[in-house]
């Protein structure tokens, strides 16, 4: 099972499949009640499909844009918009503009997404490797994250 503790402080940064995420108030800080990132998504990057049947999502982007799958539905997403992701619906994202993404994302209740981070993440300046899709899915189903083939 997964543990419940302090991952990281506020403003702490470390990047997660290849994406740098930004603590901006952790679990620890909302007694549970939520995790609160701000993502920068290279452009061309994003997240595979996935769920996770305990949890809602928001997403808010803040500079760029966005295709986002939510379910059997694909859409874009621009500056100022928002969507929310219901607990355990299937969802993804691309950076599909010309810029780096910038989205801000709160996700409820707290601690899964946060342990999941704290696991596979690693610094901001850690050499780049190759990603170990097997330990990431394992890791995910650790958190209660199940990430679903491409297709």
């Amino acid at each position: 099972m997964f543990e419940v503790r302090e991952t990281r402080t506020a403003g702490a940064s470390l990047r997660v499949l290849g994406t740098a995420i930004t603590y901006r108030l952790t679990a620890h800080e909302t007694g549970g009640g939520y995790f609160l990132f701000e993502s920068a998504v290279p452009v061309g990057e994003g997240v595979p499909p996935h769920r996770h049947p305990l949890e809602s999502e928001l997403c808010y982007v803040l500079e760029g844009r966005l295709t986002f799958r939510l379910e059997d539905e694909v859409f874009e997403l621009e500056a100022g918009q928002t969507v929310f992701v219901p607990r355990g619906a299937v969802h993804a994202f691309q950076n599909t503009g010309a810029e780096p993404l910038r989205l801000l994302t709160l996700v409820s209740p707290g601690y899964l997404h946060e342990g999941f981070f704290a696991e596979v993440g690693v610094a901001l300046n850690a050499p780049k490797t190759p990603l170990d899709l097997e330990r990431i899915v394992q890791t995910a189903a650790k958190y209660k994250i199940e990430i679903l083939p491409l297709a």
